[in-house]
């Protein structure tokens, strides 16, 4: 694929601090390429055998409708701060790299950024690896951007 031919650059973000890198890196690919970027935040509901644990880093989702809406506040705070004014923005619950990859697919995005944290053990048994999750099932390429923590 020649550079000239990514036009949409679609980019999961987590609305933390640590997402800024991802977006920045994706604001000066976006305008180096003339291409739109989409700024994507997916609210994750846990897995059926996960819910109603009480883990720090779980919470509860009963209400992922107004965790959507939440979630598309932050999400535009985010985006003008990080992406700039003419980035586009989405929000969609469910599990993060079926979402990242049926967004991609429906809005025909040339490229997937992602942020990598690297995880592993515990965190990434919980969890899973989303980034190589998008990376081996993408029609399309996806770069990641190394996150620290």
């Amino acid at each position: 694929m020649a550079t000239n031919e990514i036009r949409s650059i679609l980019v999961a973000v987590d609305i933390s601090h640590d997402g800024n890198a991802v977006c920045a890196f994706a604001r000066n690919l976006a305008r180096a390429l003339g291409a739109q970027v989409t700024a994507l935040y997916v609210v994750e509901e846990l897995p059926e055998g996960l819910r109603g644990l009480d883990l720090p880093a779980l919470r509860p989702e009963d209400d992922v409708p107004d965790q959507e809406q939440e979630a598309l506040r932050r999400l535009r705070d985010h985006a003008r701060e990080n992406l700039g004014p003419d980035a586009g923005l989405y929000v969609t619950a469910g599990e993060p790299a079926r979402e990242i990859l049926r967004v991609a697919r429906e809005r025909g995005i040339d490229l997937v950024v992602m942020g990598n944290h690297g995880r592993k053990g515990l965190a990434k048994a919980l969890y899973g690896s989303t980034v190589q999750e998008v990376t081996e099932a993408a029609a399309v390429p996806v770069l990641t951007v190394p996150v620290p923590g």
